[in-house]
């Protein structure tokens, strides 16, 4: 089991803290250490595994989202997507490709996107990217592929199917 620290300590430290990752085994034993993973996704934020146990995070600090191929924080690898951007949710679509939401609204100067990401071959790619509402937050992924994406600022619920380019 994967868990993320997005690092606020105490009440909204300045400056934040950079976040952590921990991974526990059933058993509830710390797998990650006693002082967790740091490097790598700042401030982390939405995180799901594939199948094959690649771990994706997004990556809140640093417009990013990484893929641990089988699990493994040593191996990561990286898409940067634009300034601003945010990355905030992701969720696995039924092609093993994923879906991931960016909040960038609330610093104002960028759009906020949901984009279609892949992993294969140790390569994250990005393919496609939408510009649904605002602030975007939550994202989920139905059983044919549509995608849900929850907008904070304009309270609205937007939906994209497998194929919206």
């Amino acid at each position: 089991m994967w868990f993320g620290n997005f690092g606020w300590g105490g009440v909204n430290p300045e400056p934040p803290a950079n976040g952590s990752l921990s991974t526990f085994a059933p058993s509830g034993a710390a797998l990650s250490g006693p002082n967790a993973i740091f490097g790598g996704p700042y401030r982390p934020q939405g995180m799901v595994v594939d199948t094959r146990g690649n771990l994706s995070v997004t990556s809140f600090g640093n417009d990013s989202v990484y893929v641990f191929p089988g699990g493994d924080p040593n191996g990561a690898v990286f898409f940067r997507q634009y300034d601003a951007s945010q990355p905030f949710d992701i969720a696995l679509a039924p092609d093993g490709s994923a879906r991931s939401a960016t909040a960038a609204a609330r610093v104002g100067a960028y759009p906020s996107s949901v984009a279609k990401l892949s992993f294969k071959d140790g390569v994250l790619r990005r393919h496609i990217v939408r510009f649904p509402g605002s602030s975007l937050k939550g994202l989920g992924v139905d059983s044919r592929g549509n995608a849900g994406i929850a907008s904070l600022d304009d309270n609205t619920v937007y939906g994209l199917r497998p194929t919206a380019r």
